[in-house]
């Protein structure tokens, strides 16, 4: 190549090249083409600490405890004792069943009660009187074999009459209803005049202890 080619080919490469090397080089004025700023970065420090762990649950107000009134003998409802809606006390009479069918079965087995046991008094001194007879050879061993059953069997007589008194006694209060908690009555389900017994599927009325209250969660 002769000088004069090449001094008017590096005339033309050198602008290109100056053109080239500043599109690539930082602008002092910020335009396009400048690197952006550094990003500022929060630092958090991790410590360890108790975080309480909390839900919200649905919750129901119930009663403390509920009774269920029922009558624990057959009858006839006489009347109501108390007003729907008050509060009463654990042992308080709530309602009333006609009493004199228990009254004369209570007074039927007093007397058997009382029959009984002047039978076993009687059987009980025969056997008394007969033993020290039977020891010296006066009476068979039949005779007071006799007498000492008739004892037994009186005793056990008197023993059943006794219990046949108490559960007289137990019917005849079980005409008396009584609550057996603290706390408000709600409606009577039953009115006077009706039949009532332990078999019924409907109670007489339903009472409630409302203090304290009871508070259910379901989660």
């Amino acid at each position: 190549m002769t000088p004069s080619l090449r001094s008017r080919s590096l005339g033309l490469v050198l602008p290109i090249v100056a053109a080239a090397l500043a599109a690539c080089s930082p602008s002092q004025n910020g335009q396009p083409g400048a690197a952006p700023p550094p990003m500022p970065v929060g630092v958090v420090t991790v410590q360890p600490e108790a975080v309480p762990l909390g839900s919200e649950l649905t919750g129901r107000l119930e009663a403390y405890r509920v009774a269920q009134i029922r009558a624990r003998v057959a009858g006839v409802l006489q009347r109501r004792a108390v007003e729907e809606g008050s509060l009463v006390k654990a042992g308080q009479p709530l309602f009333q069943i006609e009493p004199d069918a228990y009254r004369n079965a209570y007074a039927a087995a007093q007397a058997a009660e009382s029959r009984a046991s002047a039978a076993a008094v009687l059987a009980k001194a025969a056997h008394d009187r007969n033993k020290p007879i039977f020891e010296a050879k006066g009476l068979s061993a039949q005779e007071f074999l006799t007498i000492e059953t008739q004892h037994k069997l009186a005793q056990a007589d008197w023993a059943s009459a006794k219990a046949n008194l108490q559960t007289a006694q137990l019917n005849l209060s079980y005409a008396s209803v009584p609550s057996p908690i603290t706390g408000r009555i709600g409606r009577a389900l039953v009115t006077e005049g009706a039949l009532v017994s332990p078999t019924d599927a409907t109670p007489l009325a339903v009472v409630q202890q409302m203090d304290p209250m009871r508070i259910t969660f379901q989660q």
